[in-house]
């Protein structure tokens, strides 16, 4: 257990965990595009509303530890606040959904992993709308000197889950 999270599964490059009833999966530089209406999405006869989701002060962000990293995320919004190895670098780290961030043997690094204003939702699977949706943000801190990092979440829906 990550500060309120389950952890289900770790795959290379993606976490999944369970929050309330939803399994996420957080697929890092990813590439989807669709459109959103601020944390709230309809297709057809569905919507889905993840405002219910975001944290706001004084609530801390969802974090989850992954070895030396550790992700600090706040769907639809940006983070609470941003995290100790975010601030004061040089450059700035501007406002993030997400961070990726290292603090191992005093080193210390920080990455947003996308900006908020390029936040776009998108189902799952087009075949069965209902399986879920996703919301990607680009934007984010270099990766390998040419890509900017991104951020998926997926919400993906589980009738058999309270």
């Amino acid at each position: 257990q990550t500060r309120g999270l389950m952890v289900a599964r770790v795959l290379p490059n993606t976490l999944h965990f369970s929050l309330k009833g939803l399994t996420i999966a957080i697929l890092f530089f990813s590439t989807v595009a669709q459109s959103q209406d601020g944390c709230k999405w309809s297709y057809n006869d569905l919507t889905w509303d993840l405002s219910p989701l975001v944290r706001k002060m004084p609530q801390k962000d969802y974090t989850i530890d992954r070895g030396s990293w550790t992700f600090f995320l706040n769907p639809c919004s940006n983070t609470v606040r941003m995290p100790a190895p975010c601030r004061g670098q040089d450059p700035e780290v501007p406002e993030s959904p997400a961070y990726q961030t290292l603090s191992h043997n005093g080193e210390e690094a920080c990455y947003a992993l996308g900006s908020l204003e390029t936040g776009q939702f998108g189902l799952l699977d087009e075949d069965s709308p209902a399986e879920g949706v996703r919301v990607t943000y680009r934007g984010g801190g270099a990766c390998d000197g040419r890509t900017g990092r991104s951020l998926e979440l997926r919400w993906i829906c589980n009738p058999d889950l309270p």
